[in-house]
């Protein structure tokens, strides 16, 4: 998904073993991890969303399972702990 400026790409990736969100700056040419989850974000099924972004805010929402359940969690940019990869 492209953040509304057109500046950045956020994808899923399991790289590390979990799936987790990360972020592309266009630009800079940069990789940054946003979240950090041993569950993973993923959707409820193998076909439903996982996330998505608001084209005029710019907030994700996310499906995150959690103690058993999945559970919706809107963000914004702010609200990650990046970390460049």
């Amino acid at each position: 998904m492209i953040d509304p400026s057109g500046n950045y790409l956020y994808f899923l990736s399991d790289a590390d073993g979990f799936r987790n969100l990360y972020k592309y700056q266009i630009k800079e040419k940069t990789i940054e991890k946003l979240t950090n989850y041993f569950t993973g974000i993923s959707g409820i099924t193998m076909y439903s969303p996982a996330v998505s972004i608001a084209s005029k805010t710019g907030q994700i929402i996310y499906n995150y399972f959690k103690n058993g359940k999945y559970d919706l969690y809107l963000a914004n940019e702010s609200d990650f702990q990046k970390k460049i990869v």
